[in-house]
């Protein structure tokens, strides 16, 4: 049993700062992109965003569409 534990504990060592990590770079790009968007330049493609998605970016990315940016709100994908 303490084995298990202690497994346990190794990988939540690791893998919350990797949660945090991903959702932070996942705001931020959508930060990028509405920036990007505002001065009329190259944007970010939205294939981007549903890889980091996938790779557990998903709640940084939602809370972009909410707060404060309103990032790709009106985006029927998102």
């Amino acid at each position: 049993m303490t084995l298990l534990f202690s497994l346990v504990e190794q990988h939540f060592q690791i893998f919350i700062p990797y949660i945090i990590g991903v959702n932070l770079f996942g705001y931020l790009c959508m930060i990028i992109d509405k920036v990007f968007a505002i001065n009329q330049r190259r944007r970010i493609p939205e294939k981007t965003f549903f890889t980091l998605g996938f790779f557990g970016a998903a709640p940084g990315i939602l809370l972009a569409t909410t707060v404060p940016l309103y990032h790709k709100k009106n985006k029927t994908t998102f």
